[in-house]
């Protein structure tokens, strides 16, 4: 006697699979991602830096006077080549202009740090130029801000919530952002501990 599976059993036994597999598939990583991933895994940063993203000069909306750097609840950007940034503003809320320290297209005097067992501990220093030919100031206005991005590429694929902040010396004070979250390996924070 043979037995039969009725058409209506088959495709819900298929589309169990399909589901399950859909499921239990691992995440598809391009090549630049694993590459960011592996090497973030081995413990490992990339080179950090603060790119002006909008040279566009906006007024400000802070009722503060003071000089700030934010990051929007929506700071995540992927760029259409797969690098990951934080969107963020260096706002000017004072009634003066300020000058900015500047490498080529990037933010001078900009330092990261992580808070790990309750301390802030200082990672990576943006990066310089051989070239003297690339450092120069720019004028921030009186209530105005800019938009840079944050490199985050290293910082997005671990298993470990961290929270991060970045100070950017300016006119020889500090400025500290408010406190968003990266994704550590644990060796990262070992490397940064030791």
């Amino acid at each position: 006697m043979k037995k039969y599976l009725s058409i209506k059993t088959v495709l819900l036994i298929l589309i169990s699979i399909q589901t399950f597999a859909q499921i239990k598939a691992p995440i598809e990583l391009d090549k630049n991602e694993k590459y960011c991933a592996d090497s973030q895994q081995k413990g490992n940063f990339f080179r950090m830096s603060a790119v002006v993203f909008n040279e566009e000069q906006k007024q400000t909306i802070g009722n503060e006077s003071t000089i700030r750097i934010h990051f929007p609840e929506d700071f995540y950007v992927e760029g259409v080549n797969g690098n990951k940034y934080a969107k963020g503003y260096l706002e000017n809320n004072t009634s003066e202009n300020i000058e900015i320290d500047r490498i080529d297209s990037t933010i001078d005097f900009v330092q990261e740090f992580f808070l790990i067992n309750g301390k802030w501990i200082s990672g990576q220093k943006n990066g310089k130029s051989s070239c003297g030919n690339s450092y120069f100031k720019n004028k921030l206005k009186a209530e105005s801000q800019i938009e840079f991005q944050l490199t985050i590429s290293d910082l997005v694929y671990g298993n470990v919530k961290v929270p991060f902040k970045i100070v950017m010396t300016i006119n020889g004070k500090k400025i500290e952002s408010n406190v968003i979250e990266v994704n550590l390996f644990e060796s990262q924070i070992k490397n940064l501990i030791n």
